[in-house]
């Protein structure tokens, strides 16, 4: 079972991780919470990478590459 306490925080909001937060679970799971405007850069040579967008806008960019996101039906 995964438990978040408290509020969600702008920046980075731990769900789980694979060293001592439900090892079990073998993924590193958190919530980014940042303001319009903001750039999060994201590189592990060593993870594969998933984001979901829960809501508002995104423009992904990846190796040249360039997509744009938009979520809405999720309100917080």
């Amino acid at each position: 079972m995964v438990t978040v306490y408290g509020e969600m925080k702008k920046g980075y909001n731990e769900i789980c991780n694979m060293k001592d937060n439900h090892p079990d679970m073998l993924m590193d799971i958190g919530i980014q919470i940042m303001d319009g405007g903001e750039t999060l850069t994201i590189s592990d040579a060593e993870k594969e990478t998933c984001v979901l967008l829960l809501s508002g806008s995104v423009t992904f960019r990846w190796e040249g590459q360039e997509a744009d996101g938009v979520r809405t039906t999720l309100k917080f």
